[in-house]
């Protein structure tokens, strides 16, 4: 189990000057947070033994995910879902273009929404060339302690801190329900 801490600090003068001091710094705390545990489920993702390669300087096409989507071997493809890097996102758009010339959305907004009908979920912790085809149970966070919030305060400095923490645990549970694809090695 893995404490998750962070803190920020203001003056009483800063919160006279900018009401909104302490509600930024809470904003940011949280999302250092959410951070985190983005990066701990990414990483637990990145212990996926099962795999499927692309071709080494291509891009993953619409048959690499069907592949990956037959890895699973799983009846009931629903919650299904595909984590890409942003820079993935666009080596598949430019894949999958002759595939989707004639999909009503992507005319109108070269927009991809999902493949094979698996949702796609774009996030810069994912790492480059690699994708995750999975559902939920593949990983899981256990929630030791809920989220707490700290004040302490320094009146002789008039300084005032906040920190935030959250115990939990993430790990990979099901290796059998995550696909990890990447660029072939040679």
């Amino acid at each position: 189990v893995k404490v998750t801490q962070g803190k920020f600090a203001y003056y009483d003068e800063q919160e006279m000057q900018d009401p909104m001091v302490v509600d930024m710094g809470m904003k940011g705390l949280s999302q250092q947070m959410t951070n985190d545990l983005t990066e701990k489920a990414i990483a637990e993702f990145g212990k996926a033994t099962l795999s499927v390669t692309y071709t080494k300087g291509g891009s993953p096409s619409f048959d690499t995910i069907v592949d990956a989507i037959a890895k699973l071997n799983t009846e009931d493809e629903s919650g299904l879902f595909l984590l890409v890097n942003p820079s993935m996102q666009a080596a598949l758009r430019k894949a999958l273009g002759t595939n989707l010339q004639y999909v009503e959305a992507f005319v109108r907004t070269g927009y991809i929404g999902s493949v094979c009908g698996v949702p796609i979920t774009v996030s810069k912790a994912v790492p480059d060339k690699t994708l995750y085809l999975a559902t939920r149970e593949a990983v899981t966070c256990f929630v030791k302690k809920g989220s707490e919030i700290e004040q302490e305060r320094d009146a002789d400095k008039r300084t005032n801190y906040v920190y935030g923490r959250k115990v939990m645990l993430v790990a990979l549970t099901d290796a059998t329900k995550v696909v990890k694809i990447t660029e072939a090695a040679a």
